[in-house]
Parts: structure tokens; sequence; C-alpha cells
């Protein structure tokens, strides 16, 4: 069974603990140029959808892990 999820992404954005902090933006397209992504496949906007969304599709039988990106640093200090 073929499965597709969309994620649609506005602006992905890290949040500190106060949660007024806004430590990095999560753009697809650079993450994608920078070699970053693992899986998955980057949808531009279009007429549809006004923004860049990623694509990621299981196209085995059995249910899948699918690691899109791993953030090496990502920049939080303390769990709320």
């Amino acid at each position: 069974m073929k499965r597709a999820i969309t994620i649609l992404v506005l602006l992905a954005a890290a949040r500190s603990a106060a949660g007024n902090e806004k430590l990095r933006d999560l753009i697809w397209s650079e993450i994608q140029a920078a070699g970053r992504l693992e899986a998955g496949r980057v949808v531009p906007a279009d007429d549809k959808n006004p923004y860049e969304h990623l694509m990621v599709e299981n196209t085995e039988a059995a249910k899948a892990v699918i690691t899109v990106m791993t953030i090496d640093d990502p920049k939080v200090a303390r769990s709320i």
C-alpha cells in the first residue's frame, strides 16, 4: 500500500523554552540544497499551496519509520 504524507511548512521555527526567542528557521529547500534532507522531496509553492512543503512516501506494504532530517545542534538548553 502506498502512503503519502504531506507536511506543510509555513515557517518551521524552533522556539526557546520561554517561547519568545526564535532560534532558527527550517526551510525545506535550503535543507535539501545543503544535502541534509534524508527522505522526501520538496514540493515548491504553487497556486494551490502558497508555501513549499515536503512530500514523504512509504512505497512499501509494511509500516516504516522515516527520518526526514537530523538537527545536530537544536540550540535547546533545557526542557520545559
